[in-house]
């Protein structure tokens, strides 16, 4: 889509009332198509703000074999490794598009990843697993993506990742639903 057309698409979103959004199109077009956190998954499901444990689920799962590593969707920083009650051993990464990128339920971190590391598309994370609780379910990667312009509140990160042309067909969709301001 070219520049002047993303633009229109933004202000016509903005005339019918849909500022929220317009933001999420700009964020989607800056940010690019992410590639997938895991490599021969065995599934992405849609479960975005499905119901869990009483609140509603911030990411997606990435179901696959255990000890699949985990790779870092884009460039950026590690902002934190930690060991979590619910998503067990967790990494953060603030890089591209202005994202924060969060992985949970890692069956082990990536040897001598650190806080304040500078790492690039495609390194190694760790590994999937089943920790926090997720315990004794199928292995799997909880991914999120938190845009700054949320004020780092989750996205569906189907809208960014590429796995299938599926997402960004919904995507497509449900703007061209959109009414024509007259």
């Amino acid at each position: 889509m070219t520049i002047a057309r993303r633009m229109k698409l933004f202000r016509r979103l903005v005339r019918a009332g849909f500022v929220g959004h317009a933001v999420l199109v700009l964020a989607y077009f800056s940010a690019g198509r992410f590639p997938s956190p895991v490599q021969g998954v065995h599934g992405i499901g849609p479960s975005f703000h499905a119901p869990r444990q009483g609140m509603l689920h911030q990411g997606i799962d990435v179901f696959a074999k255990r000890g699949t590593n985990v790779r870092s969707v884009g460039w950026g920083i590690v902002a934190g490794i930690e060991a979590q009650r619910m998503g067990g051993k967790v990494v953060h990464v603030v890089g591209r598009g202005g994202m924060l990128a969060f992985y949970a339920h890692l069956d082990d971190w990536a040897p001598g990843l650190h806080v304040g590391q500078i790492v690039e598309e495609g390194d190694v994370l760790g590994v999937v697993g089943d920790t926090g609780n997720a315990k004794g379910t199928p292995p799997h990667l909880h991914f999120e993506l938190r845009p700054a312009f949320t004020i780092f509140a989750p996205v569906d990160p189907l809208l960014f990742v590429e796995h299938d042309s599926s997402a960004r067909d919904r995507l497509d969709a449900a703007i061209r639903s959109l009414p024509e301001r007259r």
